[in-house]
């Protein structure tokens, strides 16, 4: 369905989040906008005791304030409304996977249930399990109708190569420059045992045939699944070191607009970029973050 989930509270990020949605999904052709507003069993008892209305009465109010407020804030009244109940994370999986929601997305920040969502244990749950691709907006993101400057990181893994595909296509749609970075991880490069005073040149030699190897499947990648879609200016890094240091640092001196990041439930990936190294992306992420779980097909 050409359709996006945005979750929405009452702050500014939220609003600044669905304004984001209302304008990207228009230039990717996703001509509607689901605000998804989540409120939980002890809110709408004091909501209800307040009002003396009953749930029914009570959560179509909310839902009239949150579009109320939703167009005021926006400046746009296209936003159908849904008011969930329950926990935030698992009200947004469901309602995006109810709809075959084409994208989901969040603000970083926010208050109540959105505000504890992407820092908190809820924005984790969904990060590492997203139901269809999701955008983490940054407060300081790019503006919808500008060509961003994209990044993709890549391990190889099935996830990633999606990502990288996923990142050009956009490339394309939107016309912004394509960035694919591997990151040697260097911790899984220091030897084990052997002469201590060889460990600086057996380093050496380890990080020159990962990168050697990295590149050749990098400019692979690219022939085989990027430019059999037509040419794109791709720039290509290889960085040795942690993985989310690196990825954070490189998307921050390269001015990125918009991180791609492959996410699977099983498999290496959920290792490399969805254990620590993603979940340390999202906390440190120095811009918004598109990821993308691994195709069902």
């Amino acid at each position: 369905m050409n359709e996006i989930v945005v979750g929405v509270d009452f702050s500014e990020s939220a609003a600044d989040a669905a304004r984001f949605a209302h304008a990207f999904g228009r230039r990717l052709g996703l001509d509607k906008v689901l605000a998804v507003h989540v409120i939980n069993h002890e809110e709408l008892v004091l909501r209800r005791v307040v009002s003396g209305l009953d749930d029914h009465a009570e959560l179509e109010r909310l839902r009239v304030e949150v579009a109320s407020w939703l167009e005021a804030a926006t400046g746009s009244n296209v936003f159908e409304v849904h008011i969930g109940q329950g926990n935030a994370s698992q009200v947004l999986s469901g309602v995006a996977s109810e709809r075959s929601a084409s994208l989901l997305v969040v603000a970083q920040t926010g208050k109540g249930a959105f505000g504890k969502a992407v820092l908190g244990s809820t924005a984790s749950r969904l990060a590492h399990r997203p139901p269809c691709p999701m955008i983490i907006k940054h407060p300081g993101s790019f503006d919808a109708l500008d060509a961003p400057h994209m990044m993709a990181a890549l391990d190889f893994s099935n996830p990633s190569r999606q990502a990288a595909r996923q990142a050009a296509a956009l490339s394309r749609t939107l016309g912004g420059r394509l960035h694919l970075l591997h990151v040697i991880n260097l911790p899984s490069l220091v030897p084990t045992g052997g002469d201590a005073q060889l460990i600086p040149q057996t380093m050496a030699e380890h990080i020159g045939q990962a990168t050697d190897w990295a590149r050749e499947q990098l400019e692979e990648l690219v022939v085989s699944e990027i430019e059999s879609h037509g040419k794109l200016d791709v720039q290509l890094e290889i960085s040795t070191g942690y993985p989310t240091q690196e990825i954070v640092h490189v998307a921050r001196e390269e001015m990125v607009d918009l991180l791609v990041v492959g996410c699977s439930g099983r498999s290496a990936m959920a290792d490399f970029l969805m254990g620590s190294v993603a979940m340390g992306v999202v906390k440190h992420m120095p811009c918004t973050l598109l990821l993308t779980p691994e195709s069902k097909e």
